[in-house]
């Protein structure tokens, strides 16, 4: 994400005062390793992505894949702290990925013996270096821990425009992408797997 908004910052002709929030500090130290070698000075802060924000001291808040950490009743609370952060004006962009509702996060034992067959399918074929078998184990775990993330997954476009209008955002762009048919050659539907996966872009500004 870090290297997108500093690529849109140089097309524009902007030198960008970025700040990166996490609660984990294993992202806040990829930020700064890519930073270094971008040769451009960035602050990191572990905190909350609503409560880490100072007011009215923002012009962009990008984040991706993080909606589905909130109940859907504490979306607004997040918003809205958004929009205090925010000045007039400012802008929020969100990427997250779309699942129906009824669709259970957690997997059969035939899905995730796929998920891992797929695993050590692309190991084999992409020459990584490391032997196939050990990487589908090692895949295992991170399976089980990733089916934890997004433990209130985004159902609809329309239920994040609304709450964002509720917080005081007016929606500039909303769009639908599907993954795609590569993805859909997976036929998973697994937690970091792309499988059948919608993802909705969405832009708001603050009113």
């Amino acid at each position: 994400m870090l290297a997108h908004v500093l690529a849109a910052c140089q097309v524009a002709g902007v030198q960008p005062q970025v700040t990166v929030i996490d609660l984990c500090e294993t992202p806040l130290a990829l930020n700064r390793w890519y930073a270094e070698r971008a040769q451009i000075r960035i602050d990191t802060r572990v905190g909350d992505a609503g409560t880490g924000l100072g007011v009215e001291d923002q012009d962009l808040i990008c984040t991706h894949a993080l909606i589905g950490n909130f109940a859907p009743a504490e979306r607004v609370h997040l918003f809205t702290a958004w929009h205090r952060a925010l000045r007039r004006g400012g802008t929020v962009v969100t990427v997250n990925r779309l699942r129906p509702p009824g669709r259970s996060r957690d997997a059969s034992g035939e899905k995730v013996a796929a998920f891992l067959a797929l695993v050590r399918s692309r190991a084999i074929a992409h020459e990584l270096g490391i032997e196939a078998g050990a990487l589908a184990d090692a895949a295992a775990p991170y399976y089980d821990a990733a089916r934890q993330c997004a433990r209130w997954p985004v159902h609809s476009a329309g239920e994040l425009c609304a709450q964002l209008d509720q917080a005081g955002f007016e929606i500039v762009e909303c769009t639908i992408v599907d993954t795609g048919a590569e993805a859909r050659a997976t036929a998973l539907d697994l937690p970091t797997v792309p499988g059948n996966a919608r993802y909705v872009q969405l832009t708001a500004a603050r009113r």
